[in-house]
C-alpha cells in the first residue's frame, strides 16, 4: 500500500474513532422508542434539516429522539478491525435509549443498522416513511438535474 493510501486510511480511521467518541455522538434524549439516526453526511451538511425531519417524525410517533453518529461503513470497506467495536458502540446506545424503532436518512446507515443491529429494534428508511406516511411536499427547489428522476436530493 502506498504512503498516500495509508494516510487515507489512517485519516478515515481517526475520522470514525472521533465521530464514535462521546463527545460527537449524542443522544438529544434518555429515554425513546423512536430514534432518528441521521448519519454522518445528514448531520454534517445540515443539523437544521435533522431537527425539522426530527419534528415531523416526532409528529407520526409519541417522541422521537435523535442520535447522532456514524454507522462505521467506511471501517467496513477497509476491513478495518475496529468495524465491529464501533458498530457494537451504537448498538448499545440505541438499546441504552429503549429505541424499538430507528429511522436512518443514510440508506448506507439503513443497510449496516438492518445488517449488524439487533433484530429487535426496526430499522426504517426516512425515504420509506415519507413516500408512505408523512405528510410531506418535496418542493420544485429540491429538483435536481438528473433526467427521468421526480426529484433528487
Amino acid at each position: 500500500m502506498s504512503i498516500k493510501a495509508k494516510l487515507f486510511h489512517a485519516g478515515i480511521k481517526l475520522d470514525k474513532y472521533l465521530a464514535g467518541s462521546l463527545i460527537f455522538c449524542r443522544a438529544s434524549l434518555a429515554q425513546a422508542e423512536t430514534v432518528f439516526f441521521p448519519g454522518c453526511s445528514l448531520m454534517s451538511y445540515s443539523p437544521e434539516h435533522v431537527k425539522r425531519v426530527q419534528a415531523l417524525i416526532a409528529g407520526k410517533y409519541k417522541s422521537c429522539g435523535v442520535l447522532t453518529g456514524c454507522c462505521a461503513k467506511p471501517l467496513k470497506l477497509m476491513r478495518d478491525a475496529n468495524f465491529n467495536n464501533y458498530i457494537n458502540k451504537v448498538i448499545k446506545r440505541l438499546d441504552a435509549l429503549g429505541a424499538k424503532r430507528v429511522i436512518t436518512a443514510c440508506p448506507n446507515c439503513f443497510n449496516i443498522l438492518k445488517a449488524y443491529g439487533d433484530t429487535k429494534i426496526e430499522i426504517i428508511s426516512l425515504w420509506n416513511l415519507i413516500a408512505e406516511d408523512l405528510d410531506v411536499t418535496l418542493g420544485e427547489n429540491l429538483r435536481g438535474s438528473c433526467k427521468g428522476l421526480g426529484f433528487a436530493l
